[in-house]
């Protein structure tokens, strides 16, 4: 019997594939396991991340949207400006240097800080 056991042993007989036999399920079943975490963890945290990537977009349209409102709240304020008659005077006497018939327009230039003067 003795030597029957040694001849097994020797052969890779039963005692030697019962225990690598054992080792194989418990491999595949942890790689089917690892293989399924992954998957779970992947169809969970995709959505999520584009759930955040949409909120972040809709987020900057809002601050846009936002200061789009205010830049037409200024504009709609210049046009009210430029619709009175004492706006249009104003800017016209600033910038085309017009004047009523009977007045008389001057300019005030301001001395130059770098003149030079002589001595007779």
């Amino acid at each position: 019997m003795t030597a029957r056991r040694r001849a097994d042993g020797a052969r890779g007989g039963r005692g030697a594939r019962h225990t690598r036999g054992a080792a194989r399920p418990w491999r595949r079943v942890a790689v089917v396991v690892t293989a399924g975490m992954l998957v779970f963890l992947f169809a969970a945290f995709y959505p999520y991340r584009q759930l955040h990537r949409g909120h972040t977009e809709l987020d900057r349209a809002r601050q846009e949207l936002v200061d789009k409102e205010g830049e037409r709240a200024r504009l709609e304020q210049r046009v009210a400006d430029l619709s009175r008659p004492e706006e249009i005077e104003r800017l016209a006497r600033e910038r085309f240097g017009l004047a009523y018939p009977d007045e008389t327009p001057f300019v005030v230039v301001a001395p130059s800080s770098t003149t030079t003067t002589t001595r007779p």
